[in-house]
């Protein structure tokens, strides 16, 4: 079963290009008791404003203040106390630094922060190029894990799976580094129409996330509902696949294609159902990815 870890902060900081550090400090703990502040402090640079927080204050708190005050992205910091990585938010200040804090409170000395900033882009491909996915022409758009949502009672290898009785291809590829990287959002777009008899609502776009070895690690998808020509967009998150298929709920979408890896890769297809005489047709495309790191 494929995984696909969650954009998470990178565990140790790693300095190299597009990554730098700010040292945060405390000043005085014994002069205000029930709060701290913190003057902010780039490497090889004058200091910078103060932000003062209460002990009560959240981690993310402090966060957001530091990120405002130093006009940083809050999604691009990373901050540590200590040899601790402060990745709780919900929790508070004093009790997520504790030891430090006692130890500069009994030395009257500042309480040191480290902030850790990744650079955030936001990368994109675009096609203008009509390209047209007949039935039975084209491989499967999407190989399905065990363990794939199913609209139905079926499993996986059924026929039934919107993957199994699918071809399609490739609208637009979007190559990101070979660093490792985490996506922060995803956005979708191509102008398509589908080609059958009867009923429509079978074909449509999906966007795939795939590994520096070629592996489909998850999906989201639109579903052209009506004849004619139409144009989707949609946003992906780590938190909402924005994935939607009226005609197959459960089936819109796959684990995340918001992941963190090295050498990963996003693709646009279009796809058609496996019945004669069906095809779907893409007009143009667009893909973009917010990544960090």
């Amino acid at each position: 079963q494929a995984h696909v870890q969650l954009c998470q902060p990178i565990p140790r900081p790693r300095f190299g290009p597009g990554v730098h550090a700010i040292s945060v400090m405390g000043s005085e703990p014994n002069a205000v008791a029930s709060a701290m502040d913190f003057q902010t402090m780039t490497l090889g640079e004058a200091s910078g404003p103060v932000v003062r927080v209460e002990a009560t204050a959240t981690i993310g708190e402090l966060r957001a203040k530091v990120a405002q005050a130093m006009a940083a992205d809050i999604e691009a910091q990373q901050l540590l106390c200590g040899s601790e990585q402060l990745t709780d938010d919900e929790a508070p200040v004093r009790e997520a630094c504790r030891e430090a804090w006692d130890a500069a409170v009994a030395a009257g000395s500042p309480v040191q922060l480290m902030v850790v900033k990744s650079l955030k882009r936001i990368l994109s491909e675009r096609s203008t190029t009509a390209v047209t996915f007949s039935a039975n022409d084209h491989p499967k758009v999407f190989t399905a894990p065990s363990g794939v949502p199913t609209s139905g009672g079926h499993d996986h290898t059924s026929i039934h799976y919107w993957g199994n009785h699918s071809g399609g291809g490739c609208v637009v590829r979007l190559q990101l580094p070979e660093t490792r990287v985490c996506i922060s959002e995803v956005r979708a777009m191509v102008r398509a129409q589908d080609q059958g008899w009867g009923g429509t609502g079978s074909a449509g776009a999906v966007v795939v996330l795939l590994d520096a070895g070629g592996k489909e690690l998850a999906y989201s998808l639109q579903s052209l509902d009506s004849h004619g020509e139409h144009t989707l967009e949609w946003v992906m998150t780590p938190e909402a696949h924005g994935g939607r298929w009226p005609a197959k709920e459960g089936e819109e979408a796959y684990s995340t294609v918001c992941g963190e890896g090295e050498g990963l890769a996003l693709e646009l297809r279009a796809f058609t159902p496996n019945w004669g005489g069906w095809s779907v047709t893409a007009v143009e495309g667009e893909l973009s990815a917010t990544i960090i790191g």
